[in-house]
């Protein structure tokens, strides 16, 4: 369990906890098997990092005869631009893993390892963006929604024979193996309402 706040960001903070128990049977005899579970979920409340800053690159600064310096517009430890409300970072992860194995003696040893594992990661946090270079120009400080609604499911089986042989003086090792896998991935994003969010230009567009 792991619970997180970032020194003088009020808002930020970091929550997770897991769990990864296994259990072998058989672990004195030819035969083993081997069950596994592993569970991981966080739920954090995301932050853009540093703040945002004075862009001396943008286009629109030198057009108005303004030139940013690259410094930070709000020097302000505590400023946050997300939205505390709506914010959010949410991962998790389940994956169950069965290994088998059976050792026919003579160094000939048959494993198979099936392990299933379902991912997701969740979320919508807020970037102060000053490429346009918004602050000098208007005062204003763009900030732009990043949104993600992913979930990968994965199956991967793996059978392997290994074993030792001799002719003569000679010593031989071998490992034959199969792999088989699948992973499907389905990924989404968050549309928001309404969709106009900037009174300079009555939409989703940074002014320029």
């Amino acid at each position: 369990v792991h619970d997180q706040n970032v020194a003088g960001r009020d808002v930020v903070e970091y929550k997770r906890w897991g769990i990864a128990p296994s259990l072998t049977i058989g672990m004195n005899s030819p035969t083993k098997l081997t069950l596994g579970y592993y569970h991981m979920q966080t739920d954090d409340m995301p932050d853009a990092g540093g703040f945002p800053y004075s862009n001396p690159f943008a286009a629109t600064n030198a057009n108005a005869g303004l030139n940013g310096n690259g410094g930070p517009v709000v020097p302000n430890r505590n400023a946050y631009y997300g939205l505390v409300d709506r914010d959010f970072q949410k991962t998790k992860a389940d994956i169950g893993t069965i290994d088998f194995s059976h050792d026919f003696g003579n160094d000939l040893v048959l494993r198979n390892t099936l392990r299933v594992g379902q991912t997701s990661n969740d979320y919508i946090w807020t970037q102060p963006d000053d490429s346009k270079g918004n602050p000098l120009l208007y005062g204003t400080l763009w900030r732009r929604s990043n949104t993600r609604d992913a979930q990968t499911d994965t199956v991967i089986n793996v059978t392997s024979l290994s074993g030792k042989a001799k002719t003569g003086a000679i010593e031989h090792s071998f490992n034959a193996g199969l792999e088989l896998s699948q992973e499907k991935t389905k990924r989404g994003t968050y549309a928001f309402s309404p969709n106009t969010n900037n009174p300079l230009t009555g939409g989703t567009s940074c002014p320029t």
